[in-house]
């Protein structure tokens, strides 16, 4: 029912648990009116994976605020990946799926193996799900990889 923010840090050393402006290597945005928002935490070299779901939100469309005419177009000529999260969990009969799409996308640019990911899957969702989450998984590895 609303905006939803969450920071993971991982390495040897972790100095604070949050992100700085132009300092976040990888976001992940389920939509993208969400990915304008982080934008200016995202570091110069980073990378932002986006949903191409764009939901417009209330001060917009009562012309109170702003947002960029071509939203999706706006974030690919800001290096955004736009991954069609949604529509992929929705072809595979598993729409509560999208976000399991995105972080099989995301899986490509980090460096832990494929199994590791696959294995966190199978011990967090409920066992009658699993096989329609690893599909999503899948589908968004292949998503952004080709392969």
């Amino acid at each position: 029912g609303g905006s939803v923010s969450t920071v993971v840090r991982f390495g040897s050393v972790v100095h604070a648990p949050l992100a700085s402006y132009g300092y976040a290597d990888r976001i992940v945005s389920f939509e993208a009116t969400e990915a304008l928002r982080y934008l200016p935490y995202l570091a110069p070299d980073g990378k932002m994976l986006v949903n191409s779901e764009v939901i417009v939100p209330l001060p917009v469309l009562i012309d109170l605020a702003k947002m960029p005419d071509d939203t999706i177009g706006f974030l690919e000529s800001q290096g955004a990946q736009i991954v069609d999260a949604l529509e992929i969990a929705r072809s595979l009969g598993n729409p509560k799926g999208t976000n399991i799409v995105l972080l099989g996308a995301l899986s490509v640019e980090l460096p832990f193996d494929e199994e590791v990911w696959k294995d966190a899957i199978r011990g967090r969702v409920p066992e009658k799900t699993i096989a329609a989450n690893l599909k999503s998984f899948d589908a968004g590895r292949l998503a952004v990889s080709g392969k």
